[in-house]
């Protein structure tokens, strides 16, 4: 088991994490530690059973702290990839804003002027509405 245990700790995260290669590792595993029979009638087999335990005790310990490290660089990856996407989306927000400036101040402009000469017709229609045909006050 002590050769398990070394080549898991020397395994690259992104590989022990395979579906196919912790399948096969924990397999490996297995057969080391199903192939002894310890007797468990004498201390030094009941002691052999504990030794064994302890030690897939041990590789699981291990594979789970390897695992939780990676998730762990991962995170940060991720971290720091939507950190610089919210630095771009800020940045290009502005821009945006800065770029469309002009144009902006075009469709406001534009849209007084409408409603000024909205407004004119309004009062001219209202002033005609008001004033009678027959005496033209």
């Amino acid at each position: 088991m002590k050769t398990e245990l070394e080549a898991i700790e020397k395994m690259v995260p992104a590989q022990l994490f395979k579906a196919k290669a912790i399948g096969t590792l924990l397999k490996a595993i297995e057969i080391e530690a199903t192939a002894q029979v310890p007797d468990v009638d004498t201390p030094a087999g009941r002691d052999a059973i504990k030794s064994l335990a302890y030690k897939v005790a041990r590789s699981k310990t291990t594979i789970d702290d390897i695992g939780k490290n990676f998730v762990a660089e991962q995170k940060a990856a991720i971290a720091t990839i939507d950190g610089v996407r919210k630095v771009a989306r800020d940045f290009l927000d502005i821009l945006k804003v800065t770029v469309r400036q002009p144009l902006t101040d075009w469709e406001e402009a534009e849209q007084k002027r409408i409603d000024r000469l909205t407004t004119a017709i309004d009062a001219i229609r209202t002033l005609g509405e008001t004033t009678s045909p027959a005496t033209g006050e």
